[in-house]
């Protein structure tokens, strides 16, 4: 557990763990959905409020917690949200920005775009120039339609990207990515295997 932590941080190495800070301990797993989509409130379409008593409005969330009235596709599902509390649950977002940490990795494809200098360059000495020698910008697209999924910086009447008071480049969003920690009880699981989870070194 003390490795897990060191990698992920202690609440979501309790959900790798399947550990708990309740009074209940019960077995399970955790799921994890990455992506991206163009609607900036994309956590009130995975789990929106105040919906259970409408189904025409549920989210993937919403249909987690009711795989038994969900299209009736296994009215005995063994799986069950465990919570909807840290460290059991949790959903992430933000636009998708080359430039901030909190992007998850895997999000969208890399493009390299070399800025008009770095063509004319290339041009000149295409055998003398490679892609981290090239002046030029990185984006992310996606990988199925190739658009463009990245914020992009505003430019000023001069081509110049403009700047915010704090003299940040000012972007116009595009996407936004959203990463979802689910742990599912799992009920009526098999023993869990003499000594597993305790062995140092575990993968």
């Amino acid at each position: 557990m003390q490795e897990l932590e060191e990698i992920y941080g202690k609440e979501y190495a309790l959900m790798l763990g399947g550990g708990t800070t309740e009074a209940e301990k019960a077995p399970g797993f955790v799921i994890v959905v990455e992506g991206y989509s163009p609607y900036k409130e994309i956590g009130a379409l995975l789990d929106p409020p105040n919906v259970k008593d409408d189904p025409s409005r549920w989210g993937l969330v919403t249909r987690l917690e009711n795989l038994k009235q969900f299209l009736n596709l296994d009215v005995n599902s063994p799986f069950e949200v465990y919570s909807k509390n840290p460290p059991h649950f949790k959903i992430e977002t933000g636009p998708v920005d080359v430039d901030s940490e909190s992007l998850p990795m895997g999000v969208g494809s890399w493009k390299f775009i070399p800025s008009a200098a770095a063509v004319a360059a290339a041009a000149a000495n295409p055998m003398g120039m490679t892609t981290e020698s090239m002046d030029g910008t990185w984006i992310l697209i996606d990988p199925v339609t190739k658009e463009t999924i990245s914020a992009e910086a505003v430019l000023d009447q001069y081509g110049k990207p403009k700047l915010d008071f704090l003299y940040k480049p000012i972007k116009q969003n595009r996407d936004y990515w959203f990463k979802l920690q689910v742990k599912l009880k799992w009920k009526e699981a098999p023993a869990t295997p003499e000594g597993v989870g305790m062995t140092k070194g575990r993968r």
